[in-house]
């Protein structure tokens, strides 16, 4: 399982390198052709970034799960928008939102992530 990432700061870089999983910046010609899960920050107040929306018009068919950041500071500002790139996400595209975590994550946040990602690949392969 591949992890597909946007780091609009370099903070989500920083969370996927330290899952120890293969990880794949979004680029504007990247192609998915097999299953991964995408992690992308959270910008504006609680908007998806331009590039991850571009990315998924493509390549959305072989996402199985999201998580985003965010920084809490800014909910304070726009209450409940922490991380809400991940909650529009999982609705438009009907994947499971894996987790949210603040900027690059804690220990916990990667055991969180990690777990979740465990329960995805227990499920059947999709025909």
């Amino acid at each position: 399982m591949h992890i597909v990432y946007y780091s609009f700061t370099g903070k989500v870089a920083a969370f996927a390198k330290k899952t120890g999983m293969r990880s794949i910046e979004i680029t504007p010609t990247l192609k998915m052709e097999s299953d991964y899960i995408l992690i992308t920050s959270t910008v504006g107040f609680g908007e998806i970034p331009d590039p991850v929306k571009n990315f998924l018009l493509h390549n959305h068919g072989n996402m199985v799960g999201v998580s985003a950041s965010g920084n809490r500071n800014w909910d304070k500002f726009s209450k409940g928008m922490f991380g809400r790139a991940g909650d529009l996400i999982a609705q438009k595209y009907g994947v499971p939102l894996l987790s949210k975590f603040e900027l690059s994550g804690t220990t916990t946040d990667v055991k969180n992530f990690l777990d979740e990602v465990d329960k995805l690949e227990l499920k059947p392969c999709r025909a």
